[in-house]
């Protein structure tokens, strides 16, 4: 799978955040579940 992640980089809270581009949705969960991120928090597309 390849997953693109951009070089932005914003705080909010504690939490850092960046932006992710995959060619489906189904690439993008599967990134954020091995990276440990909360699907909400990867947001809809």
């Amino acid at each position: 799978m390849t997953v693109y992640v951009d070089d932005m980089y914003a705080t909010f809270g504690r939490m850092r955040m960046c932006h992710m581009i995959a060619d489906s949705r189904a690439e993008l969960d599967a990134m954020v579940d091995q990276i440990g991120v909360a699907r909400r928090a990867a947001g809809a597309s």
